[in-house]
């Protein structure tokens, strides 16, 4: 009753950028100009829903199979502007 299926996968760290072509930016003083989009901690795949198996909040030892109670780690999502002259 206590015991759970502990495989998971998570999607660590994801990242996308585009670059505006050259002649959109004829006209500007940037001779190169990127967007971007990333993001971490975006999706954690798991049969237990309520932790996350790679944090261990309530032991400082290295104990594999043991559930302390952790919530998930902070999802964060960031913007890049990315400018040359």
């Amino acid at each position: 009753m206590f015991v759970f299926n502990g495989s998971w996968t998570r999607l660590r760290e994801a990242s996308l950028t585009y670059s505006l072509p050259g002649g959109f930016l004829a006209r500007t003083p940037f001779s190169k100009l990127e967007i971007g989009v990333n993001g971490r901690n975006l999706f954690l795949w798991t049969k237990v829903s309520h932790i996350d198996p790679e944090v261990n909040v309530g032991s400082n030892q290295n104990v594999q199979g043991i559930e302390y109670n952790t919530l998930p780690q902070a999802r964060s999502l960031g913007v890049t502007f990315r400018a040359s002259f």
